[in-house]
């Protein structure tokens, strides 16, 4: 049982309309009688679910500190299936921390980040891939992102892990009791049969669950993009194109951007981190140098690279060493200021350059923005339909379901060397419980803490 008591601001710092401060556990209720005061005289019942207007006062002096609606909720109809109190106040830093001074002072402490669905999970309210889906639901950045973190949230993919780990039991138990009882067996179990249903209820599903990652978890996690190419070719240009707005400055003058510039834009539904670098070229000047160096280092860690020529100056030998410099990453090569060239320019790419795309630009006229749009996504996300895409598992997720193959594969290789039962109810239990670890049946504290650790105070 959870007898401590935890509140929080739970809506962002700033001036606004409604602030919300949120309370939950045992002493919630008494806190709400203690410091509210309702707009008439008759005592108040604090029916569950119901909105009180009155004041927040100082518990001490009796002094009100603002004018508030007060929601109160009985367990286990709630969130954290305790009891839970909502302050809503009015949003501004100062009214907010003296109305959360207040229920600290009688008798609630600061909640860690996410120890409100923290809660919820281990008072059997969500499992733990639903609590994760609350994360990716404040965090989604497209509308893609968005309905799959609700699909998950509403547990499709704990019926989906469930369905397999009750299968799996089910195998587990036909083991034990040819393990356990061999004698009260008529025939032996059938070790085709078993094997025909580690994979068909195993190892196939877990296999379109590790697919569904590979295909589709970069609409929830982002990519990073780089532009790069030697200086003035319209890096900057492009970039504010793609952004739709002013982010970087932009002039004549070679070299302006001396610093990887980032932020973050929604291309065709994929979030992505789209950066301006430094112009790649032979310098002597050191903060040229240190820009140069830290482009290098963002071109490591990108998804793609766009790399920008100039369509009026054709492939110069700084061109070439830009290329020499991220070939491996065969880039989408984007071809600049074609408004300056005749209709149906095509420039001649050397026979040992190897691109993903090229597309032609102005990005002075905005000229071809649709065009590298759809390149960038093709190359992130291939030909699939956003529509066809349901939840996406994580990456811890995506770990666990290979673990479990592992097991699952393991345990079939016994079968065809004709091995003990008490070898294959090994691998069997561990895949087993492995899933349960995607779910939250078996997860490890450390994971617990990792996960909730990501949520902001509040939630």
């Amino acid at each position: 049982m959870i007898e401590q008591t935890i509140a929080a601001i739970a809506t962002p710092s700033g001036n606004g309309g409604i602030g919300i401060i949120k309370i939950s556990g045992p002493l919630s209720k008494e806190i709400a009688r203690r410091l509210f005061i309702p707009n008439r005289s008759a005592p108040i019942d604090f029916r569950s679910h119901r909105l009180y207007y009155g004041h927040i006062i100082d518990s001490v002096r009796g002094e009100p500190i603002d004018e508030v609606l007060l929601t109160v909720m009985h367990a286990p109809n709630t969130y954290t299936r305790e009891d839970v109190v909502e302050i809503n106040a009015h949003a501004g830093s100062t009214v907010l921390e003296r109305i959360m001074e207040e229920v600290l002072k009688n008798g609630a402490r600061i909640a860690e980040p996410g120890e409100f669905t923290k809660r919820a999970f281990l008072n059997g309210r969500i499992d733990l891939t639903q609590a994760e889906a609350v994360i990716d639901i404040i965090s989604a950045k497209t509308e893609m992102g968005l309905k799959s973190a609700a699909a998950q949230l509403n547990g499709e993919m704990s019926d989906r892990v469930n369905v397999i780990r009750n299968d799996l039991i089910q195998v587990l138990t036909e083991i034990e009791a040819a393990i356990d009882f061999p004698d009260d067996l008529y025939d032996s179990p059938d070790t085709s049969g078993i094997k025909s249903k580690l994979n068909t209820h195993g190892i196939l599903p877990l296999t379109r669950l590790i697919h569904a990652y590979d295909n589709a978890h970069i609409y929830r996690d982002g990519a990073r993009l780089i532009i790069v190419g030697r200086p003035n070719v319209g890096k900057s240009s492009l970039m504010n194109r793609l952004l739709e707005k002013e982010r970087v400055i932009v002039t004549d003058i070679p070299g302006t951007t001396r610093d990887v510039v980032e932020d973050s834009v929604n291309i065709s539904g994929v979030p992505v981190i789209l950066a301006d670098s430094a112009g790649l070229h032979e310098s002597t000047d050191p903060v040229e140098i240190i820009g140069m160096a830290k482009t290098k280092e963002h071109v490591e860690r990108s998804h793609k690279v766009l790399m920008m020529l100039d369509a009026d100056e054709g492939i110069t030998s700084g061109d070439h060493a830009v290329y020499q410099r991220i070939s491996q990453l065969e880039p989408i090569l984007v071809v600049n200021k074609v408004d300056l060239m005749a209709s149906g320019f095509k420039i001649a790419l050397p026979d040992s350059w190897k691109v993903a795309h090229t597309v032609y630009v102005s990005a002075l006229f905005g000229t071809g923005m649709e065009t590298i749009r759809s390149a960038i996504k093709k190359e992130l996300i291939g030909e699939r339909d956003v529509n066809d895409i349901g939840i996406i598992p994580r990456l811890r997720h995506k770990k666990a379901f290979e673990h479990a193959i592992e097991n699952l594969e393991q345990a079939i290789a016994t079968l065809d060397d004709n091995g003990l039962f008490e070898l294959i109810k090994i691998d069997l239990s561990a895949a087993i419980h492995t899933l349960g670890s995607v779910v939250g049946f078996s997860a490890d504290p450390d994971i617990l803490d990792e996960i909730f650790s990501q949520f902001c105070i509040g939630k």
